[in-house]
This record gives C-alpha cells, sequence and structure tokens, in this order.
C-alpha cells in the first residue's frame, strides 16, 4: 500500500508492507530513493507510522545521501538497509549522550515510587536487547530507547529496575512492574515489533 508521508515539511512516499514472517517494524531505503515499511501483521499500520515518524532524521538523511552520491554508503550496486538493529557506530556516538540524559531522568521519576539502590546506569549500542540488570546492581540500556514511543520505552526502563528487587520473572516481579505500568502486557506485545 502506498502512502505519502510528510517528515518535517518534505513528502515522501512509502510503500507500506505487512508480513506474517515479520518480528519487527523494518525501513528498508532502497539506491533509487524507495522506501518500503515492512511490519508484523499484529503490529498495526498507526504504531508502524509511529514509528517511522519516529526515525524522520535518520531517513532524510539517507535520502540525501543517495541524492547527493548516487551510491548506497555500503557500495554503488548495493541497496541501502536501514533498520535499527543495524545502526552505525556513527549514529551511536551522536544520540548516546541525549539517551542517556533520558533514560536517567525516567529511571530516576519512576524511581520515586520504587526507590530501589542501582549502581551504574550504562547506555549501549545494542542489536538484540532494550536493558539488562545485573546481579551487583548495574543497568544497561539500549541508546535506542530514545526513539521508542515514550510509553514503550518507559516500559522498558520501569521492567529493568524492578529487576533490581526481583531479578527473574516471577509473579512477585510482574506485581511490581504492574504497579506503575498497569497494561505491562500491550506494551511488552507492541515493543516486540520494534527490534
Amino acid at each position: 500500500m502506498l502512502k505519502k508521508i510528510k517528515l518535517k515539511d518534505q513528502e515522501i512516499i512509502i510503500d507500506l508492507k505487512s508480513n506474517a514472517l515479520a518480528k519487527r517494524i523494518r525501513i528498508i531505503i532502497h539506491q533509487n530513493g524507495k522506501v518500503v515499511l515492512t511490519k508484523p501483521k499484529s503490529v498495526s499500520a498507526k504504531l508502524a507510522l509511529k514509528f517511522f515518524d519516529s526515525q524522520g532524521e535518520f531517513i532524510l538523511q539517507r535520502l540525501k545521501e543517495i541524492e547527493e552520491k548516487k551510491k548506497s554508503l555500503y557500495g554503488p550496486d548495493n541497496d541501502l538497509a536501514f533498520s535499527r538493529e543495524l545502526q552505525t557506530k556513527q549514529d551511536y556516538r551522536r544520540h548516546k549522550k541525549k539517551a542517556s540524559i533520558f533514560i536517567k531522568e525516567r529511571l530516576e521519576h519512576f524511581n520515586q515510587f520504587y526507590n530501589f539502590n542501582f549502581n551504574k546506569v550504562s547506555v549501549r549500542n545494542q542489536s538484540t536487547r532494550w536493558g539488562s540488570c545485573s546481579r551487583a546492581g548495574n543497568l544497561n540500556f539500549n541508546y535506542r530507547l530514545l526513539f521508542l514511543p515514550r510509553e514503550l520505552a518507559d516500559y522498558v526502563l520501569v521492567h529493568e529496575l524492578c529487576h533490581l528487587k526481583e531479578l527473574n520473572h516471577s509473579s512477585v516481579f510482574w506485581d511490581l512492574v504492574e504497579k506503575k505500568i498497569p497494561d505491562y502486557r500491550q506494551r511488552r506485545r507492541q515493543l516486540k515489533g520494534y527490534l
């Protein structure tokens, strides 16, 4: 399905597709400038388009590079595949500080309720997980939380915060999560379309 999208006052046409085998939302920008947005069938078009809009800065940057260089960043004969799971080190360096500020502010917000003790908070460029909590009380987060819808980023942050008390996925753990994220089940399902 072709859709006209406006990104920062620039109109582009995208091909929105649903794929039963897709596990996450993916954006591909071909060398000829064609933009394809693929989503799992379980993810709504509205949510997929919201994700697409959140990546506007990156998308417009890639389209500009294609237009100027007339070739892919990975070689003149290849398509330029753009997806959040394949972020470059350059993107990570560019957004790490902003992501760190965002993550620490939201952790502080939720921990006013939980009042858990934790040690180090790290922001990393990870491809397979949004966050983790160690037995030593260290919290690690994917910098791409910055680009998630706020309600999904908050779910991840509360999830890892609650692991400080319960380093498992027992009913006690989920009860803790539910105290601040009552619809955590829904958010958890939605999150699966992003990584």
